[in-house]
């Protein structure tokens, strides 16, 4: 069988091969595409989850999924406090997709839409795309949770594939239906990551003095219910107790600005010159 498999392989892999060089690739991408091709057959990650588990019930399927992203319930913040069923929600929500070395993943300063978490494989952080790699993300790691909450918050760091990588993607579209039916999970977890979101950036060089108040109503909006209804007065009401809490973040994070400020500046003064 797994003789068939490699057959069926090569006959794809010499199909693409022509069909790429008939359009007049160069060489060295179609040598990229055939070692992708390979990558996916020596471990079985042709098919998608979905096709993977199609003929399982549903019972196995979410054990299968829970027991794959068991690392992401203890390392993400975010799925700490939530309970063990709107977790299971949304780990069944995750889709899989596999990178190439050297791919981008995300991109600076583009608005996202999803975040990742690294099943297999690692990623480089580059504060610019030339420049010297900040830190390496290895299996465990997640990025781009920041989007899921800020929809029009730009990524703050390139990411690129330093081997291949096989990631689990959640998009705020998925993650909102997850959540329809845990308002009080939702909560929490916009709270937590918007307090991450809050520390990473009071480490950073460039820091916005208000967090962007604006976008999480929208999103919050959107996902807890419309104005008129009772579930949209319910909704203004949880809406108000995160904006509160957003705005006490806010101060709290302004506040330690000016206080680093000062101390650079004082350090600066009795510097000798």
């Amino acid at each position: 069988r797994n003789g068939q498999r490699w057959t069926q392989h090569m006959e794809r892999m010499l199909s693409t091969r022509s069909a790429l060089k008939f359009l007049g690739c160069e060489e060295n991408l179609c040598e990229k595409v055939a070692r992708y091709q390979g990558f996916l057959t020596a471990f079985g990650l042709e098919k998608s989850m979905d096709e993977l588990t199609s003929n399982l019930s549903p019972g196995l399927r979410n054990e299968i999924m829970m027991n794959l992203f068991k690392p992401l319930l203890v390392s993400a913040p975010f799925f700490k406090e939530i309970s063990h069923n709107c977790a299971e929600k949304i780990l069944v929500a995750f889709t899989k997709v596999v990178y190439s070395p050297g791919d981008i993943i995300l991109r600076r300063d583009d608005v996202g839409e999803e975040m990742y978490f690294i099943l297999r494989g690692e990623a480089d952080v580059l504060a610019d795309l030339d420049g010297e790699v900040l830190s390496r993300k290895t299996v465990g790691d997640f990025f781009g949770e920041v989007s899921l909450v800020f929809p029009r918050q730009p990524r703050s760091a390139w990411i690129r594939a330093f081997s291949f990588c096989v990631l689990a993607k959640l998009t705020r579209e998925n993650l909102s239906r997850a959540l329809i039916a845990y308002p009080d999970d939702e909560e929490k977890m916009i709270e937590t990551i918007i307090r991450q979101s809050a520390v990473s950036v009071s480490h950073k060089t460039s820091i916005p003095k208000k967090l962007d108040k604006e976008a999480l109503s929208t999103i919050a909006r959107k996902t807890l219910g419309r104005p008129g209804t009772p579930e949209g007065s319910a909704a203004e009401a949880k809406l108000t107790n995160i904006e509160a809490a957003l705005e006490r973040l806010s101060t709290d994070v302004c506040d330690r600005i000016s206080r680093l400020e000062l101390a650079v500046r004082e350090l600066q003064v009795g510097r000798p010159g």
